[in-house]
């Protein structure tokens, strides 16, 4: 079940105001929580966890998003428990995502075939366990009450409860374009400000990088209706190459100490161990003699990317 463009639209226009579009965005993406809930339970389409992660990112993004409208007191609590639910499903999307798309890598960049059915029997035998964790997770009260609680919180406007000061109820009904502008400013200055040190960056600056990558993202997906749509959609598209090349830089770092993860837990003998490992740590090295290539790419895409204008710009 692939998602469509149509998943992640929100239906919005300039005529409404911040706290509208605020409640838009939650609703929205609890619907598509409630969509892809079951596959991820069932875990034969790899879409599944992935995309409840996803969702969980861009609820917890909107609550930062929108922090100088809803405040952190208010969102604190939501933004806690989907950070603890996507950890949750964690170990099961590194274990699809190395399946999918490091498992060949490692196979070529390794040379020896003749470790990859015994590398497979562990990896499966830690997807296994991964989503048991995964459907324990889904099954639990606590995640009910996550999904259940912030679908009631929003649709009562849970954000408004106690006394807000006249410069908070202002917030709220801010127009949508003046709101979208400063918010997407906010973000993509960030972004352009942590990219000036592109060339020096360690594996954990970058990782930084793409979260703040990721947060601009959304945010150019939450508010793309209320801005010229052939330049928003450009800026967009070049963000995302950006980010996939530091997605990719950070699948590169993290999948050795994943792989030592699997080898280590699986029922082998002390011996076995140490030569898949062996393996396994000789094929990274040599992949990482590849990095190079990836860092060229990825400052080809960071020049193009930090000289477009952005498409609010007009607008602000």
């Amino acid at each position: 079940m692939a998602e469509s463009k149509a998943d992640k639209a929100v239906k919005l226009h300039p005529g409404l105001t911040a706290e509208e579009i605020f409640g838009k965005i939650l609703l929205g993406n609890l619907a598509l929580l409630n969509r892809w809930e079951s596959i991820a339970y069932e875990g034969e389409d790899h879409e599944g966890v992935h995309q409840v992660r996803v969702v969980l990112r861009r609820l917890r993004s909107a609550m930062v998003i929108f922090r100088g409208t809803v405040s952190r007191k208010r969102t604190g609590h939501w933004s806690a428990e989907m950070k603890w639910a996507a950890g949750e499903l964690g170990p099961a999307r590194e274990i699809d995502v190395f399946l999918d798309e490091g498992m060949p890598e490692l196979i070529r960049w390794s040379g020896l075939v003749i470790h990859e059915r015994r590398l497979l029997k562990l990896v499966q035998l830690f997807r296994r366990e991964a989503y048991l964790r995964v459907r324990q997770l889904l099954d639990s009260a606590r995640f009910l009450a996550l999904r259940q609680g912030l679908d009631h919180w929003t649709k009562e406007r849970g954000w408004r409860t106690g006394e807000l000061s006249p410069a908070r109820v202002s917030r709220l009904e801010l127009a949508a374009v003046p709101m979208a502008s400063e918010v997407l400013e906010k973000h993509h200055r960030r972004v352009l400000e942590l990219g000036r040190t592109l060339a020096t960056m360690s594996d954990e600056e970058r990782h930084r990088l793409r979260i703040e990558c990721k947060k601009l993202r959304y945010a150019t997906e939450f508010f793309a209706a209320l801005f010229p749509v052939p330049t928003m959609a450009d800026f967009t598209r070049s963000l995302k190459v950006l980010q996939e090349i530091l997605g990719n830089l950070n699948d590169a770092a993290v999948t050795p100490g994943l792989l030592r993860q699997v080898i280590a837990r699986g029922e082998s003998s002390a011996a076995e161990e140490a030569s898949l490992t062996e393996v396994v740590d000789a094929a990274f090295s040599r992949q990482a003699l590849g990095l190079a290539t990836s860092l060229e790419a990825l400052a080809l895409s960071w020049q193009e990317f930090a000289s477009r204008t952005s498409p609010w710009s007009a607008a602000t």
